[in-house]
């Protein structure tokens, strides 16, 4: 609800807003903030713009200032607007200045949601969240920006004249509590469990102690242990064999767990050749030789066509 006030305020009162959503993973940072982009749109329609970054891909300005254009230019006709790829990073924020300036003659809010909030801040000279935090400050925008982040400290990432831009308000969100999440209100809890039966149980166990008894298997999962012995390892391999699974025989099956260690200790360059033609498998030899025997850290087709 505080959330829904706040990019109110921006909607339908002109009031430029910054906010911080902080939480633990999980905790639903998204869900409230999309809750709350819900209800405005509700509200005001087209009048709520959302733009979203994520500062594991949006992390580069260059990259970051394409994406924003292309949301934003999604509510205008094609000749209306014009992005040009090949300006810079001045020219890219003045065009993001004159779309919110027009969109704000329009009675069109936009809010910037930045997703990894610490991500971004840890970019060298935080290009890309002054140029942001600064439009905040323009009379002739009509803008709010929301980052979401699960460090506590994110604020305190951000160099003095980010910060001076950026409001201290942040909204915690607690993470859900153990019991009470599983004491599930809704009565959904009963419908995800299947019933219990001693003897399916049973019987599994047997399969599996019977599967992983055979000499083959026992050998298999020795050197499985020996390349990668961690709980990570243990799991996919669990989830290979159960994949490889009979289901119509219901049990897991030594070929299963065979056949799971043979894809996981597999080579990944020999798969990924797999199926490829004699032309360019001989491309990757001469690429191979190249650098291996040649010594060249950089080369290009002719190279590789020489080698050939």
């Amino acid at each position: 609800r505080h959330l829904t006030d706040i990019l109110t305020d921006t909607i339908t009162g002109g009031q430029n807003n910054s906010v911080l959503l902080v939480g633990a993973r999980g905790s639903g940072k998204t869900l409230v903030l999309d809750s709350a982009l819900r209800q405005l749109r509700e509200a005001h329609g087209d009048g709520v713009l959302p733009v979203r970054l994520n500062g594991m891909l949006h992390a580069d300005e260059r990259v970051a200032m394409r994406e924003i254009a292309e949301q934003l230019c999604l509510g205008f006709k094609a000749e209306e607007l014009e992005f040009s790829r090949a300006a810079g990073f001045a020219e890219n924020v003045a065009f993001m200045r004159e779309v919110l300036r027009v969109l704000e003659n329009g009675r069109r809010g936009v809010v910037f949601v930045l997703e990894e909030f610490d991500l971004f801040a840890h970019r060298p000279k935080q290009t890309l969240l002054y140029a942001v935090m600064d439009l905040l400050q323009q009379t002739q925008v009509q803008a709010a920006v929301v980052g979401v982040t699960c460090r506590h400290d994110a604020a305190e990432l951000l160099e003095k004249r980010v910060k001076s831009r950026f409001s201290s308000r942040r909204i915690l969100l607690a993470p859900p509590r153990g019991k009470g999440a599983a004491a599930s209100p809704t009565g959904i809890e009963p419908a995800l469990v299947y019933p219990p039966d001693p003897g399916f149980a049973a019987r599994w166990n047997d399969a599996v102690d019977a599967a992983v008894s055979q000499v083959g298997v026992d050998h298999t999962l020795r050197a499985y242990e020996a390349l990668e012995c961690t709980p990570r390892a243990a799991s996919d391999l669990a989830l290979f064999a159960l994949a490889c699974m009979d289901r119509n025989k219901g049990t897991i099956a030594a070929k299963d767990i065979m056949v799971a260690s043979q894809r996981l200790l597999g080579d990944t360059y020999v798969r990924a050749l797999s199926g490829v033609s004699a032309l360019e498998l001989c491309m990757v030899v001469a690429m191979s030789r190249l650098h291996r025997f040649r010594r060249k850290a950089v080369f290009n087709f002719n190279h590789v066509e020489d080698e050939l």
